[in-house]
């Protein structure tokens, strides 16, 4: 339709069709602004990219029927509609300006020559550095408009091969870390066996990675046999089955179950399981992890949701210095170049900029002189390689996903030392006995590769190492508060992977754990009265049992706990046995000592002390009558009108004695009524377990210790807040409880 190019108040246009190059025309089309629709105003005139706040219209002859609007091509949700006002919700929409359309029912669209455009702002205008390691750990500072407080960006992307994770953000600037997106590859017991079949072979069972990607091992074995199963652990080479106790491992064979390991060090790793069952059937494999071998140019993407930002290489950058706050970086490498695309912006990963570790020892005294990455708090770790920096805060060694740093002392291009701080205070400490992987990223190049001769050395195992205990002796009855001090003592397990064990095998008692730190551990130190005898003192031994593995702890010397009869406190009278509120009661005995502050008295119920008797009692038991049966040997007998044997007796009690119940009342057993478990019975063992943390947090308080009676009272409140409700039960649950 040529309507002409400009609008008059009325004009009739002519309508000419065209097919195919052949044009035919007739009729037409008036044009009339006395029916036209006007737009005067929108409101807001901007917005964001994911839309969202209300878009007024004001106008005339809009009309009182609902037509529809656009914002660019998108729909705008109606909310009211009037003959002079529109509102509707803003739309999710791209970067750049865009007219607001309005259709009005019957009069077609209205006109927007006196109204701005809408504006949505999401773009990046400069990325910088646009080179770094191929493992990540750069930091890039990313420049545009729109970014908002980085709550609405959903993700930031350097191709398919890494990701940023925002550091700091603002509407026009965004700093980041490069961070490589690893994959996980699978396999299972889907593989088959020469000779049993399905089942018996990893599939794959040769894999090929590269850095920071995973492996995820899953496997399901249909069997009732508690001797048959599967798991996976690391091994020496491809010729052994056997566990080398420093990889990893998915512990215990089962019938079904699965293991997930971060590999980060190029190398070989070889893999196998225990016999699956009875004969010499293993499930070995290889895992082989290989570096980059060339540079990879990757498209940045700064996303909210499915919107992705402009690239606005027109604009260019801000000319702003990009600075670390952390670090002054003196050595720069370069040895890459930039990509220079002419329509987006690129980041390339360059393998030249990535440094390479070549060795890595404790050179402070390693754990294990076979295992030279084991060690413990303030461990010296010395690390060759290429690719670093003279200057030392340029150098970051962490340990661990949750980033513990090891301080840099000295560096050079060539090498690293440090010492490792498992407790900085500012964050969860180090756990230890856990294999915790060694990180070097160089500002501004990124994270090194890890090219040891053994890969398991790019992990360091923190040990735990006791110092210095705060007693040595004390009463035979116990009660008194061992703390044992020192470096590593939080294992991985917690509290609950911590045993403290008193004496020899044979004569052992544990000590009840009260606390378990990264620089101490508090446990209750247990009676001894029951193995006193004609002793006066006895000396035993204290040894501790840590971790998953039950792991020893090191000591400088055999730690030891000597009890001793001159330190039994006794108590012979209290006068007056029965008291009220506020009554004098005056105590003697022995030992007792003579400083007031040592001192404690507590009144408790006899009841509550003890297992002997207990100050809950007992749910009754009921007694479920069983049916009498007779033995089936009396039955092929004649039997009377009651269903048992007739007897033929002599002797003037015929009635009686004649009865089968008389007769057979020495040789049959009395049938056994059978207990019937009350539903109550597993509340009572709750209350009972309750009951024993009370005596414990008393015996505690009464040690002397303030700091402790505190911190175990404030710990049995958690508890206590925290304890599993009653459970309901099934009728299935309550026929198998009370059977």
């Amino acid at each position: 339709v040529n309507a002409g190019s400009r609008r008059r108040k009325r004009s009739a246009a002519q309508i000419e069709i065209t097919i195919n190059g052949n044009t035919v025309s007739g009729g037409s089309f008036t044009y009339d602004s006395s029916v036209t629709p006007t737009l005067s105003s929108i409101s807001p005139s901007s917005g964001s990219p994911l839309g969202g706040g209300v878009l007024t219209i004001t106008g005339s002859a809009l009309g009182a029927k609902w037509g529809s609007v656009l914002v660019g091509e998108e729909k705008c949700s109606l909310l009211t509609w009037m003959d002079t006002k529109i509102t509707c919700t803003i739309p999710k929409n791209n970067h750049g300006q865009h007219s607001v359309y309005v259709s009005v029912a019957a009069n077609g669209y209205a006109d927007t020559t006196g109204v701005d455009k809408f504006t949505v702002d999401f773009k990046v205008t400069d990325i910088t550095p646009r080179v770094g390691s191929s493992l990540g750990g750069t930091r890039v500072r990313i420049e545009g408009k729109g970014f908002g407080n980085c709550s609405d960006v959903s993700s930031i992307k350097l191709g398919d091969l890494m990701s940023c994770d925002v550091d700091e953000c603002s509407d026009t600037k965004i700093t980041c870390t490069t961070k490589r997106i690893g994959k996980v590859i699978t396999t299972n017991n889907g593989g088959k066996h020469p000779q049993y079949g399905l089942g018996y072979v990893w599939n794959p069972k040769e894999i090929t990675i590269q850095p920071g990607d995973s492996v995820k091992w899953l496997w399901t074995l249909t069997t009732k046999s508690k001797t048959t199963g599967i798991n996976v652990h690391q091994t020496d080479s491809s010729s052994s089955n056997e566990y080398n106790g420093k990889g990893f491992s998915s512990g215990e064979k089962k019938a079904s179950g699965g293991l997930q390991e971060t590999f980060t060090a190029p190398g070989t790793y070889f893999f196998s399981s225990d016999s699956v069952f009875g004969v010499d059937l293993f499930m070995p494999g290889k895992i082989t992890v290989v570096g980059d071998a060339a540079d990879t140019v990757l498209d940045l993407e700064v996303n909210m949701t499915d919107i992705s930002a402009f690239h606005d290489l027109a604009t260019g950058a801000s000319g702003d210095a990009f600075s670390q706050t952390d670090c002054t970086v003196v050595d720069t490498f370069t040895c890459a170049t930039a990509p220079t695309a002419a329509d987006k912006f690129q980041f390339k990963s360059a393998t030249c900029l990535t440094p390479d570790v070549t060795s890595l020892a404790i050179s402070s005294g390693p754990k294990n002189a076979s295992v030279p990455s084991w060690g413990f708090e303030d461990s010296e770790l010395t690390i060759t390689g290429t690719g670093f920096s003279s200057t030392a805060c340029q150098n970051q060694i962490t340990i661990g996903t949750a980033g513990h740093q090891c301080v840099v002392s000295s560096a050079t291009a060539t090498s690293l030392v440090c010492n490792v701080k498992g407790n900085p205070g500012n964050m969860e400490p180090l756990e230890s006995l856990k294999n915790q992987q060694i990180t070097v990223n160089v500002l501004n190049q990124g994270k090194a590769i890890m090219n040891l001769p053994n890969p398991d050395m790019a992990k360091f195992k923190l040990y735990p190492k006791i110092i210095s205990t705060n007693i040595a002796e004390g009463s035979w009855a116990g009660g008194s508060i061992l703390t044992l001090s020192g470096t590593g003592l939080l294992p991985r397990g917690g509290k609950e992977a911590v045993l403290v064990i008193f004496g020899e095998v044979g004569s052992q008692k544990s000590c009840a754990i009260v606390d378990v730190k990264y620089d101490y551990i508090s446990c209750l130190v247990p009676d001894f009265l029951e193995l006193k005898g004609v002793q006066t003192d006895l000396e035993v031994p204290i040894s501790l049992e840590m971790g998953y593995k039950s792991e020893n702890p090191v000591t400088a010397s055999p730690l030891t706990f000597t009890y001793k009869s001159s330190l039994l406190a006794t108590v012979d009278t209290m006068t007056p046995t029965k008291v009220t509120a506020n009554t004098p009661v005056t105590i003697t005995g022995t030992n007792l000592g003579t400083n007031i502050a040592n001192i404690q008295v507590f009144a408790q119920s006899r009841s509550s002390v003890g297992r002997r008797r207990r100050s809950i009692p007992q749910p009754q038991e009921e007694i479920v009558p069983q049916p009498e049966k007779m033995h089936p040997f009396w039955k092929q007998f004649k039997t009377d009108s009651n269903g048992k044997p007739k007897w033929r007796c002599f002797g003037k009690n015929l009635d009686n004695g004649c009865k089968h119940d008389s007769v057979v009342q020495h040789v049959e057993t009395e049938t056994i009524s059978r207990s019937k478990r009350s539903v109550d019975h597993e509340e009572w063992l709750r209350q009972l377990e309750k009951e024993d943390d009370e005596k414990v947090t008393f015996e505690i308080c009464e040690s002397g210790s303030s700091e402790d009676c505190a911190e175990r009272l404030e710990s049995l409140d958690d508890r206590n807040m925290h304890s599993r409700r009653k459970r309901s039960a099934s009728e299935e649950d309550l026929i198998e409880m009370a059977l």
